[in-house]
């Protein structure tokens, strides 16, 4: 015995006919409370992730210019302090002008060697 259609349609019927599903607007139905706001939030999530992604792609290109060059003008200014401060404490120090307290810095790095 062949079992039946779920729907009891018979098979000639549906090759003749094709049934197809359609998902839209139906302006005649009016939706409850709840279908309503279930609706206005689910566009609230998608706007929501598509302004996320935005801001991660933003975020992705501001780290990538700062590692590019922020970071090398910042070792540079480092670099060109360090020197700047080597040679006034040399020029200091050649004119006999050094506090108490720099000469404690001046024997206490010679005891440490620092990297």
């Amino acid at each position: 015995m062949k079992q039946g259609n779920l729907f009891d349609v018979p098979e000639s019927a549906l090759k003749e006919k094709q049934i197809k599903l359609v998902i839209g607007n139906q302006s005649k139905k009016l939706l409850t409370k709840s279908q309503q706001t279930f609706n206005r939030l689910t566009k609230k999530v998608e706007t929501l992730r598509k302004n996320l992604k935005e801001k991660e792609k933003t975020m992705d290109d501001c780290l990538v210019f700062y590692g590019n060059e922020i970071v090398p003008v910042e070792n540079e200014v480092r670099e060109i302090s360090k020197s700047l401060v080597k040679v006034l404490f040399k020029k200091k120090k050649a004119k006999g002008l050094l506090q108490p307290k720099e000469k404690l810095v001046i024997l206490a790095s010679q005891s440490i060697t620092i990297p």
